[in-house]
């Protein structure tokens, strides 16, 4: 949680601070300083986006692929989560969905909340422009933060993305995470070698390299 780890929080600012003792299991038992803050690419299903720090490798979630943190989380065991999956095209009954029915569709596929879930209108900018998605809270007895978009691609291809916290990390945190890692969304260019990649990410899990700079200072 960033309320036990403040270095994650200096990770999004670009900072480097002595932090308190973390509070998960999953953490090394003691961290006197902050690991020095470094982008990591993820380059999946023909887009690239970028996080501020260390993400998993990317691994299966139902019909889609997320990369999770911490890094060595299983899906549900996770602290954040950033997911894609591709929509059927037009042609398949999927594919003809209304918007509505299509994103209760993409909860269920997502393993997201269900369809009867009380959701929110969200807005963020990603690919470089502004699309409307939905916020809303899964599982009262491990509450999840969760949004959901739908973007088509110059290809005609349609992704659905979702961001995902834990419900104890601190809003302002969350609300900076996600703004910072839609808007890195971006297309790869379509037949290049890193789009052929992306799209059997599984044989190329580590395709992307880190960046030796943060853009997210």
């Amino acid at each position: 949680m960033f309320k036990g780890q403040p270095w994650l929080v200096s990770a999004v600012a670009g900072l480097v601070i002595s932090v308190s003792p973390p509070l998960r299991s999953w953490a090394n038992p003691v961290i006197s300083t902050a690991p020095q803050a470094q982008a990591q690419q993820h380059n999946l299903l023909g887009v690239t986006f970028q996080t501020p720090f260390a993400f998993s490798n990317p691994t299966a979630i139902n019909e889609g692929v997320a990369v999770l943190y911490p890094p060595s989380a299983a899906p549900g065991e996770h602290d954040l989560l950033v997911g894609i999956m591709e929509v059927p095209t037009a042609d398949s009954v999927i594919g003809n969905l209304s918007p509505s029915e299509l994103m209760n569709w993409l909860r269920y596929s997502l393993d997201t909340a269900p369809a009867s879930a009380m959701v929110t209108p969200v807005r963020r900018v990603l690919f470089g422009r502004r699309l409307q998605g939905e916020a809303l809270v899964k599982d009262p007895s491990r509450p999840i933060y969760q949004e959901l978009y739908i973007v088509r691609l110059s290809t005609g291809k349609r992704l659905a993305i979702k961001l995902e916290a834990d419900y104890e990390i601190p809003l302002a945190d969350v609300e900076s995470l996600f703004t910072t890692v839609a808007a890195s969304f971006q297309e790869l260019e379509p037949n290049s070698r890193a789009w052929k990649q992306s799209l059997q990410w599984w044989k190329y899990p580590n395709s992307p390299v880190q960046s030796g700079s943060n853009p997210f200072r």
